[in-house]
């Protein structure tokens, strides 16, 4: 769906606005330097609960509603099939406090491009404010879920993590105690056969 980026800086604008959902929406560009200025003066007018999909957020990334969205603490960031350093690079303009990355529905496995050690260093280097991190149903497996709190145990603000349906078991729970003594919550499963059938080659 295309909506006029005026149209939603106008919404940012309302005073009571608490929560935002982004979804397949393409922010079309301001048309003349009256919208122009319109959009360069629009902030959001209190804290807002930002729900957005990589789609979406490849598309509006570099206009004047990122820059808007400058009271938006918590994002849960809705992914289609792959999660990619690049994606959550997308969101360094936001002073994020609370990130939540997540499939686009309830049933779906996401991968990661580029292993969870590399995914989480892009947390740690760029997301300096981030004190709530929930990671649901990405195909870590015990040993990735593992390399992905050794990075984040070095994050200096971050005070809790989940991991949510990450593909792990019960094995993983001391990993999990040994290398994140801060918070840390985990619900174990579902099995992933490529996880699997790589552990019995190996």
């Amino acid at each position: 769906m295309a909506m006029p980026l005026r149209y939603l800086l106008m919404f940012l604008s309302l005073p009571r606005l608490k929560a935002l959902t982004l979804i397949h929406v393409n922010a079309e560009p301001a048309q003349d330097s009256t919208e122009q200025g319109l959009d360069a003066d629009s902030t959001t007018s209190a804290e807002v609960d930002l729900v957005v999909d990589d789609w979406t957020l490849a598309r509006w990334h570099e206009t004047e509603l990122m820059r808007a969205l400058q009271s938006v603490r918590r994002v849960t960031l809705r992914i289609f099939e792959v999660v990619r350093p690049d994606t959550l690079r997308q969101l360094l303009l936001l002073d994020i406090a609370e990130l939540v990355i997540e499939p686009h529905d309830r049933v779906s496995l996401l991968r990661s491009s580029t292993g969870a050690a590399m995914l989480c260093q892009v947390l740690l280097d760029q997301f300096p404010g981030l004190r709530d991190l929930t990671i649901r149903r990405v195909t870590f497996g015990n040993n990735q879920a593992e390399e992905a709190l050794q990075t984040l145990r070095n994050h200096p603000t971050l005070e809790r993590v989940s991991m949510i349906e990450c593909c792990t078991n019960d094995e993983f729970d001391c990993q999990a105690a040994e290398h994140f003594s801060r918070g840390f919550t985990i619900e174990h499963g579902p099995d992933d056969p490529e996880l699997s059938s790589s552990m019995e080659d190996e």
